[in-house]
């Protein structure tokens, strides 16, 4: 069961496109399959992955003019790799004439969610809308299960909002079409008491609905868009390089409660000191796992232990922190069922998992002594010197010396 997101707001600058890229980037670091549709003329979630939309061949356009509307699951003719796991749908100018070319079509509004229609190859669609509310925003949002709306802490971004909502309020009533909507603070600043203000009164107005705390203000989000790179490609150890993954964890997170999102993947579960971890539908061979704890060799030390109707691979460890990937049918992935993530050299993400002595209570592993102490001469001044007064004095004269003038 897959999932689809739009990503709408009719205010340009707020950071749609941007949480658009690196949203689905981040989905697909966590192992998820995932298309992105550039539903904007500009293509600029486009040229922000470093693509450029093609000079030949069909694109999207072509697809939502053809006379009919285009056949279910089409969107697979125009979609190309361009990261591991993660799709694109180029955006290109001809999608600014469809609304004049469908005008005296039947419901040219559902042309979009008619070519998504049974493309079971993606676990999450995710789509960026133009900045404004006209034709093409209206197909997104007819084919999408979910809206998120990005806003920033200007004065306009709570009316920006509002008009989104009458629209979603408008489609409802005309299709009975009602995604779930959320709100995405973006730019935050800890010293824009403004746009803290703006937050405030959105989660006062929107309850439950704000995906808190946002996203981080900082400079290399449009450095790693001028080279056609994401954060965490460009600059994996920046704070706000783990505020789209996070994000992300806690869509999968609500959308797996909600039944919505096919929980096949079980990650790696914590018995003790012992590591756990199974699949549904893929064959032990399909899923391996690699660490420190086995020098990244795939399914080093694991032990598989197979059932009737199901299988685990099972491994026995020291206490101690470690970092790990999965390896899903060839393809080397973060645990989506684990938060914890950090940065590695290659610039991507390792998971991340602490295991603890059975008989150590998690107080004691939390209170455990710094592994080394980098400065004992420090320590030894800071608990005090055993010399007399007497052998202080030169010390302190010389150190405290009038200048001379």
């Amino acid at each position: 069961m897959s999932v689809t997101l739009a990503l709408v707001n009719q205010k340009g600058g707020c950071g749609k496109t941007t949480s658009a890229i690196h949203l689905a980037a981040a989905l697909a670091v966590a192992g998820h399959r995932v298309l992105l549709v550039d539903f904007d003329p500009q293509g600029h979630a486009t040229l922000g992955l470093g693509q450029q939309a093609p000079e030949t061949g069909r694109v999207l356009a072509d697809l939502l003019r053809a006379p009919g509307g285009p056949p279910p699951g089409a969107i697979a003719e125009v979609a190309m790799e361009v990261r591991e796991g993660l799709y694109l749908v180029p955006g290109t100018l001809g999608l600014a004439g469809l609304e004049v070319e469908l005008s005296g079509c039947g419901q040219p509004e559902q042309r979009l969610e008619r070519a998504l229609q049974e493309s079971g190859q993606w676990d999450v669609v995710v789509i960026d809308c133009p900045p404004n509310l006209g034709f093409l925003t209206l197909n997104a949002l007819s084919a999408c299960d979910d809206v998120v709306i990005p806003f920033d802490g200007s004065p306009f971004a709570i009316q920006a909002v509002g008009r989104v909502g009458q629209t979603l309020e408008t489609l409802g009533e005309m299709t009975g079409h009602r995604p779930e909507t959320w709100y995405l603070p973006v730019m935050v600043a800890a010293r824009d008491r403004l746009g803290r203000a703006v937050v405030e009164q959105m989660r006062a107005r929107y309850s439950g609905q704000v995906l808190a705390p946002g996203v981080r203000r900082s400079v290399v989000f449009p450095q790693a868009a001028a080279v056609g790179r994401t954060v965490s490609e460009y600059r994996p150890r920046c704070p706000a390089a783990m505020d789209y993954p996070d994000l992300a964890q806690r869509l999968v997170d609500r959308w797996r409660r909600d039944r919505r999102f096919e929980a096949d993947f079980s990650g790696l579960i914590r018995r003790g000191q012992e590591l756990v971890f199974t699949h549904r539908h893929l064959s032990p061979c399909e899923v391996r796992l690699a660490g420190e704890f086995n020098d990244w060799v795939p399914d080093g030390g694991v032990r598989l232990i197979e059932g009737a109707d199901r299988w685990e691979k099972r491994l026995t460890l020291p206490p101690g922190r470690y970092e790990y990937k999965f390896i899903l049918r060839d393809r080397w992935m973060v645990d989506p069922a684990n938060p914890d993530r950090v940065p590695n050299s290659q610039g991507t993400l390792n998971s991340v998992i602490e295991v603890v002595s059975e008989t150590a209570s998690p107080s004691a592993a939390r209170a455990r002594p710094p592994a080394s102490r980098p400065w004992p001469e420090a320590e030894r001044v800071h608990r005090g010197s055993r010399r007399s007064a007497e052998q202080r004095a030169p010390m302190i004269r010389r150190h405290f010396r009038p200048s001379s003038r």
